[in-house]
């Protein structure tokens, strides 16, 4: 998780460092920082299926 915070701060618009901290958090069980870093991706990057579809299953995961 820290080598991805570092790519974050190195890169902070490459949206694939956020789709991989997601995956990250979502593994773990944290969901709500899934959500976020998901969301932040598709901010970078909005045509992304796939965070599309991470955020609606991460959504259906918190409710």
């Amino acid at each position: 998780m820290e080598v991805l915070t570092q790519a974050i701060k190195l890169q902070p618009t490459e949206w694939s460092s956020y789709h991989l901290l997601g995956r990250v958090y979502s593994e773990i069980k944290d969901y709500q920082k899934a959500l976020g870093a998901y969301e932040k991706g598709l901010q970078l990057n909005p045509s992304l299926k796939t965070l599309q579809e991470k955020i609606k299953e991460i959504k259906g995961k918190l409710n």
